[in-house]
């Protein structure tokens, strides 16, 4: 890819391109856009937002995972240490004193893992449109929305004031 000098780059009136005295100033968006230019950030963007989106998938599997494996059958064997009941009880017993009480806990632990994983794919998505928008804060573009999470396309600050 070729480097862009920041006189040479291309920008909205509102937007000036820095000059070589204020490139310490820079932020790393910023840098990062001027060295591979408009489309090669938009790659940089949109690979670094799909590996992070898929981290957080595996994050989640993980999570899942464990605790289908590890934590549920535990608590259901502390259970059912905890309470006496065995099989050869009545079957209204073990339903009472054993089936009802790993089931409200099943649920309480599934909501938990829920509440996790939206919070993870909630901090995953606000990490990439804040990239986004410090990576094309130079170019005049409002903040970059990824199209996959369904969310509009990128429009530059000259159509926006264009338009009012």
């Amino acid at each position: 890819m070729s480097r862009t000098k920041p006189s040479t780059i291309r920008t909205s009136p509102a937007v000036t391109a820095p000059s070589a005295s204020s490139s310490t100033h820079l932020s790393l968006g910023d840098r990062v856009y001027l060295k591979f230019g408009s489309f090669g950030t938009k790659v940089i963007h949109s690979v670094t937002a799909v590996a992070l989106l898929l981290l957080v998938l595996f994050v989640d599997y993980l999570i899942v995972l464990f605790t289908a494996v590890n934590v549920l059958p535990n608590i259901a064997v502390l259970i059912q240490q905890g309470t006496g009941v065995t099989l050869d009880a009545r079957i209204d017993a073990v339903i009472a004193g054993w089936l009802i009480p790993v089931l409200f806990i099943v649920a309480a632990v599934l909501v938990g893992e829920i509440v996790v994983m939206r919070r993870l794919w909630r901090f995953a998505t606000g990490l990439i449109h804040r990239m986004g928008h410090s990576l094309f804060r130079l170019a005049g573009e409002e903040k970059q929305k990824v199209p996959f999470l369904g969310k509009a396309s990128l429009k530059s600050r000259e159509t926006k004031t264009a338009a009012a």
